[in-house]
């Protein structure tokens, strides 16, 4: 889609008095951990005093198991010659680790990864089993062979079919205690019973593609509200209140290529994993705001970075990535989101709201330059929530004082954008919404 965009520039009188903008500051910092270098990582489990991580080759018919036991700085295989296809789903429960493989069935560990041994689901040994989540007594498994979806209350002796449950590829698992929902490709799915009986839910509100179909690919909830990213034809987050039945579109829209594929949380943010396979919107982003607005927080990684998994342990935050191994990072410096009177500019440089405020086709936009910051080039520009730049309103040097643009917008969809006055080392944000 093209988009048009035009300005024109009024300088007004000089404000001396103090405004400060709502604004973000992003201190992102992760940090490659040791081990796993050069490795592509599906999966990531907390297992007592060790961690675990799912490695696969990219051609998925080889792979292995790594454990570590200085919580997450450093990792050692434990499935050397073992000759596993590729790990793609790990849970711990009553003190042992169950790995699924590619081709390999459901593998299961009682002495910390020394020693491994199939746990049959469908009389097939050779059983991919893609994803995994424990709840209650439960253990639920989606597999790509028999009927599918298994769940079992005594760690694997016995198996049952899972009842209800005709949502196809299934992409994620979500225990919440007393609900336990499945992502899948024809939406949302809702068991009371710990996984033995499944019903689906209307799920209004998600993007179709053409054949019907509700892609969800990740969960996570927050008290009330249950979060789900989509992908295709819509790669973006989507909220519910209701347990599946309704959901509404929030604040990340990222291209055609993006797949978020994990969702987590810490008190009071979401973190969602992007993974993109030709462009620069991957890594991981994060929302303070129930998902209103999101921003990258990929400080430290490469310039790209596929993110296949997250998972929070206390104050850590670890992601899983393709062919770059497992990072980490102290969530307490992913996102900082900052108040009036927060965050140190120069006293009068600002960055008013525009007016009016959901805007079609026209708004206004008022800026300040200090004197103290006379003489410095300044850019102003407008991005969507991707980051992609949709136009530079102005990028030159600037003398002190108020200036205002008009910005006109034509064949732009509507939605949230984020105006951003920078110069320097100092940049002030604000959100405009375009409603048509």
């Amino acid at each position: 889609m093209q988009s048009y965009l035009c300005f024109r520039i009024r300088k007004l009188t000089v404000l001396t008095a103090l405004f400060l903008a709502f604004t973000v500051s992003l201190n992102a910092q992760w940090t490659q951990t040791n081990g796993l270098a050069g490795k592509t990582v599906f999966s990531i489990v907390k297992a007592g005093s060790l961690m675990y991580a799912g490695v696969s080759a990219s051609v998925l018919t080889s792979g292995d198991v790594y454990v570590s036991s200085d919580g997450g700085n450093s990792w050692s295989i434990v499935t050397q010659g073992l000759n596993f296809s590729g790990i793609f789903s790990l849970i711990y429960k009553d003190n042992m680790v169950y790995a699924g493989t590619y081709e390999d069935g459901l593998q299961r560990t009682t002495d910390n990864g020394t020693s491994w041994m199939n746990i049959n689901i469908n009389n097939n040994p050779h059983t991919g089993v893609f994803e995994l989540c424990k709840s209650g007594q439960n253990i639920f498994a989606y597999t790509n062979t028999g009927l599918a979806y298994y769940v079992t209350s005594n760690n694997g002796s016995n198996w049952s079919v899972a009842a209800g449950y005709t949502g196809g590829v299934t992409n994620d698992l979500l225990d919440n205690s007393s609900s336990f929902y499945a992502a899948t490709y024809k939406g949302l799915y809702l068991s009371t019973n710990n996984g033995f009986n499944w019903s689906t839910r209307q799920n209004n509100g998600l993007p179709a593609n053409p054949d019907g179909s509700k892609r969800l690919i990740a969960l996570v909830n927050e008290g009330s509200n249950l979060f789900g990213s989509t992908n295709n034809p819509v790669n973006s987050i989507y909220r519910s209140t209701d347990e599946g039945n309704n959901w509404v579109q929030l604040g990340l829209t990222l291209s055609q290529n993006a797949y978020i594929k994990s969702l987590e949380k810490s008190p009071g943010r979401l973190y969602a994993g992007v993974s993109n396979v030709n462009a620069v919107h991957s890594g991981v982003w994060a929302s303070s705001d129930l998902g209103a607005t999101w921003f990258a927080v990929n400080a430290g990684f490469p310039a790209l970075l596929n993110v296949n998994a997250l998972l929070r342990v206390d104050n850590l935050l670890f992601a899983c990535t393709s062919q770059n191994g497992v990072w980490k990072a102290d969530i307490n410096t992913l996102t900082t989101v900052e108040g009036p009177g927060s965050y140190t500019v120069p006293t009068g440089f600002s960055l008013e709201q525009n007016y009016p405020n959901p805007f079609n086709p026209s708004t206004t936009i008022k800026f300040t330059v200090p004197s103290s910051m006379a003489g410095r080039n300044f850019l102003l520009k407008v991005s969507d929530l991707t980051g992609r730049v949709i136009s530079v309103l102005v990028n030159e040097k600037l003398g002190a004082g108020t200036y205002e643009t008009k910005l006109y917008v034509e064949d732009v969809a509507s939605g949230v954008y984020i105006v951003q006055l920078s110069t320097g080392e100092y940049s002030i944000n604000q959100r405009i919404v375009l409603l048509k």
